[in-house]
């Protein structure tokens, strides 16, 4: 993926990526978004299916919860993966204990 982003995008171009961390690290993620940031600048577009929060939290994106019914325009904090993370991250450990556990 990161051959991809990095030579065959080009400026002006309509990107729809599904899932596209799925092969990368988080510093990769990053190079990902920078990447975005710069292409958007060059005119391109893009149309992104993820659940990285890194991705989700690029500046001036729309961010657009979609369910089996309908869609709407949400904030990150607002997102099943924020409400995730952030359990998962404040409890050191105890949400994942608690669900094996279960």
């Amino acid at each position: 993926m990161r051959a991809l982003f990095f030579n065959r995008f080009r400026g002006g171009g309509l990107y729809i990526l599904d899932e596209p961390e799925a092969s990368l690290s988080i510093a990769s993620q990053i190079d990902f978004v920078e990447r975005i940031i710069q292409l958007a600048k060059e005119g391109a577009q893009f149309i992104i299916a993820t659940h990285s929060p890194v991705i989700m939290l690029m500046p001036d994106i729309d961010l657009i919860q979609i369910t089996e019914n309908n869609y709407r325009y949400v904030d990150f904090i607002n997102t099943n993966i924020y409400y995730l993370y952030k359990e998962i991250l404040e409890s050191k450990g105890e949400f994942l204990k608690n669900i094996i556990n279960t």
